[in-house]
C-alpha cells in the first residue's frame, strides 16, 4: 500500500498539465496524469463499487487503457487503486509517487489516508476561456462550472486535513517565479527543489513558463463575460487572493440563465461535431440512447480513437 502519495488537485484548464511534467521531471518524483478513474466510481457515502464492473468499466477507459496497468483481480478496492500507483512508481524507478485529480478529489482522503496534496488555483476568468477552447462550454457561465465545483471540494478538504499536509499555488506565481513555488511543493514531499525540473518543455510539447501568459482575459473577456464568471465565482474568488473588477457582480436573469444554458449546450454539440465529424456525432447519440450496452461501446472506441490522435 502506498502510505504518502501526493494528489495534484484543482479544476481542468488550471495549469495541472504543465504543474504535473514539472513535478514528473524531479529526479526523485514520478507522476501519474489524471487519475480520476480511482475515484469517479466512489459514491458520496464513500461505498467503492463491485469490483467486477469496476474492471469492466476500467477496460473501456481510455485513459485507463493508455497506462497499461494490470488490473489484479485478488485485490479489494482501495488495494487495486493503490497497486496502480505502485505499477507507476516501480515503472519510474523513483521513490516519491502523485497523481493529479480534476473532481471528487475529497473521495481520496479515505482511499490514501496518508495522502497530501498540492492546491492550483488559476484565476476563472482565464480558465473559463480555456474550457471554451476545448469544446466543453459553450459560454464562460457555463465554463466556470467545473472551477467551482473544484474549489468547494477543496474546502471541505482544507478543514479535514492537517496544514503541514498541503500546500497551495498559485498558477500565476508559478509562471513567475516557477523555482520558488516548486520548492514549495517540494518541501511538501520531503526533496529539494531540482533544476531538472525547470528542463520539461525540451522534453515534452509545453513552452517554459511565461509571466505574460498571466491575465490573459483582461484582453480577451468582454465586460459582459467578466460579469457573468465574476457572479458565480466572486465569493471564491475573492477569498483565494484574486480582485474582483466589479463591486458587485449581477448574476443573469432567469430568462438570462434559460439562454445561457441553450447556448452552452449548442456550443458544446458544435464543438464534438467539428471534433468527431457528423456522421460518427450522430452515430453516437443514436447508439448512447438506443444500444448503450450494445453498439455503444464500439462507437465510443472509435471516439476514443479520435481524440488519441489528436494528443499525438
Amino acid at each position: 500500500m502506498i502510505e504518502q502519495p501526493v494528489f495534484l488537485v484543482g479544476a481542468e484548464r488550471s495549469g495541472t498539465t504543465m504543474l504535473r511534467l514539472m513535478l514528473d521531471h524531479h529526479p526523485r518524483i514520478a507522476w501519474l496524469n489524471e487519475f480520476e478513474y480511482a475515484v469517479d466510481l466512489v459514491a458520496d457515502n464513500g461505498q467503492t463499487p463491485e469490483l467486477g464492473n469496476y474492471a469492466k468499466w476500467l477496460r473501456q477507459h481510455r485513459i485507463f487503457k493508455a497506462t497499461g496497468f494490470v488490473i489484479d483481480p485478488s485485490l479489494g478496492y482501495q488495494q487495486l487503486v493503490h497497486s496502480f500507483l505502485e505499477q507507476r512508481r516501480e515503472s519510474r524507478g523513483k521513490p516519491i509517487i502523485g497523481a493529479t485529480v480534476h473532481r471528487h478529489f475529497d473521495r481520496l482522503i479515505d482511499l490514501f489516508p496518508g495522502a497530501r496534496f498540492i492546491h492550483l488555483i488559476r484565476d476563472p476568468r482565464d480558465v473559463a476561456p480555456s474550457v471554451i477552447k476545448m469544446g466543453w462550454a459553450g459560454n464562460v457561465y457555463a465554463a466556470c462550472t467545473p472551477w467551482v465545483e473544484a474549489e468547494r471540494v477543496w474546502d471541505s478538504i482544507e478543514k479535514r486535513i492537517e496544514p503541514d499536509r498541503f500546500v497551495q499555488i498559485r498558477y500565476e506565481e508559478l509562471l513567475a517565479h516557477p523555482d520558488r513555488e516548486l520548492a514549495k511543493a517540494c518541501a511538501l514531499m520531503g526533496v529539494e527543489f531540482d533544476e531538472a525540473m525547470l528542463d520539461f518543455h525540451e522534453h515534452t510539447s509545453y513552452q517554459p513558463p511565461d509571466a505574460s501568459a498571466s491575465q490573459r482575459w483582461k484582453k480577451t473577456l468582454k465586460s459582459r463575460e467578466v460579469m457573468l464568471v465574476e457572479s458565480r465565482c466572486a465569493e471564491i474568488l475573492q477569498r483565494r487572493g484574486y480582485e474582483c473588477i466589479n463591486e458587485h457582480p449581477s448574476p443573469p436573469s432567469s430568462l438570462g440563465r434559460v439562454w445561457l444554458a441553450i447556448h452552452n449546450k449548442l456550443g458544446r454539440t458544435g464543438a464534438r461535431i467539428r471534433r468527431y465529424g457528423f456522421g460518427l456525432w450522430l452515430r453516437s447519440l443514436i447508439a448512447r440512447r438506443l444500444s448503450p450496452n450494445g453498439a455503444y461501446p464500439r462507437i465510443k472506441a472509435q471516439m476514443d480513437d479520435v481524440i488519441r490522435r489528436s494528443l499525438q
